[in-house]
């Protein structure tokens, strides 16, 4: 055999030889090029999904730690009054004489009556929005006579936004906070609940 027809079988082997490497490796490329692209989709969503809650889980864990240190001022409240809960026709206004007290020298934030995501009404010839409402079944009433404090709503996001609102269970304003609601008990806990976790609550 001469050496042309050596060298080019040699040849032929050799490329016969490098197609699957070849395959091999553009797999490998496409399999990688792959994973990365799934990864920067994932981090993509995560990044935008991070954006746009980031507003919403602020203003809900600012309107928690308002109804807590609500909540603080009813009890502070009812140990200077026989142990009663406020009136509830009054009992923004009563709420606020403690949190106003305790402004200096302690954590009380004296905006913590209004809701930082409660907006007013259309039209609405208010000046302030509040956002919170009282139950009205627990209007001056002793909390050593309320038998499930942990389940009794205190009060709440409400769908009323003036000064001094009172309802029920039935006013609780839903789509609030990534529809729930932030809901502060007679025992002092403030919890964040959806409508069907809120069947526990007692009026």
């Amino acid at each position: 055999m001469s050496k042309k027809a050596i060298t080019h079988a040699q040849d032929t082997g050799t490329a016969a030889a490098d197609k699957p490497v070849r395959r091999k490796r553009s797999a490998i490329i496409w399999s990688c090029g792959g994973v990365f692209l799934v990864l920067t989709s994932g981090f993509i969503f995560w990044l935008y999904t991070a954006l746009i809650k980031l507003p919403s889980d602020l203003l809900r864990e600012r309107c928690m730690s308002n109804e807590h240190t609500v909540g603080v001022a009813m009890r502070l409240y009812s140990l200077d009054w026989d142990e009663k809960l406020p009136p509830a026709v009054h009992w923004m206004d009563m709420a606020a004489v403690y949190i106003t007290a305790g402004k200096k020298g302690s954590r009380m934030n004296p905006n913590a009556l209004h809701c930082p995501a409660a907006q007013l009404p259309y039209r609405s010839a208010m000046k302030q929005v509040y956002g919170y409402a009282m139950n009205k079944h627990t209007n001056s009433l002793a909390t050593s006579s309320i038998l499930v404090p942990e389940q009794t709503l205190l009060f709440s996001d409400s769908k009323q936004v003036q000064r001094n609102a009172v309802e029920d269970k039935s006013g609780i304003a839903w789509n609030r906070h990534l529809d729930r609601a932030n809901i502060a008990f007679v025992d002092g806990h403030v919890d964040w609940m959806s409508r069907k976790q809120a069947n526990i609550l007692r009026n």
